[in-house]
């Protein structure tokens, strides 16, 4: 058998608690050193890129659709206008299809408001062509 040496015994704290667990490490902790503030530069961010204004976009008014309406002829003092296959008699003041305005009638022609646009047209007094049969 071995020698068995007389020691005094030691707390359970200094004892590992397995076999296979590392030693404790030593009391004292080491925290790494920083810097002071005598040491700190402010870290500037770069420029941001100059940024490129976007061109002006030219307001791009809607198209003006066909005007749906043609001189049909007058009959005394009356005037008509004609859709597809409808014959309508027109007035200065009406409003026709919740679109168009009559705004004028007088020897050289008919002037109409499309009222979504507020663009004025004009229709001459020319007769329309007859339809096919």
């Amino acid at each position: 058998m071995g020698v068995v040496h007389n020691q005094p015994p030691t707390p359970a704290a200094d004892k590992p608690s397995s076999p296979s667990a590392p030693a404790p490490a030593a009391s004292t902790l080491s925290v790494p050193q920083r810097a002071g503030l005598s040491d700190y530069r402010p870290v500037t961010p770069e420029a941001p890129a100059k940024q490129i204004a976007p061109a002006p976009v030219a307001s791009v008014e809607p198209p003006m659709p066909p005007v749906p309406y043609r001189y049909a002829g007058t009959l005394g003092q009356q005037v008509f206008l004609a859709r597809d296959t409808t014959i309508l008699a027109v007035a200065p003041g009406e409003i026709l299809d919740e679109l168009y305005r009559v705004e004028s009638i007088d020897d050289k022609g008919i002037s109409l408001t499309y009222l979504p646009l507020g663009r004025t047209i004009g229709i001459n007094l020319q007769p329309a062509p007859a339809l096919p049969r």
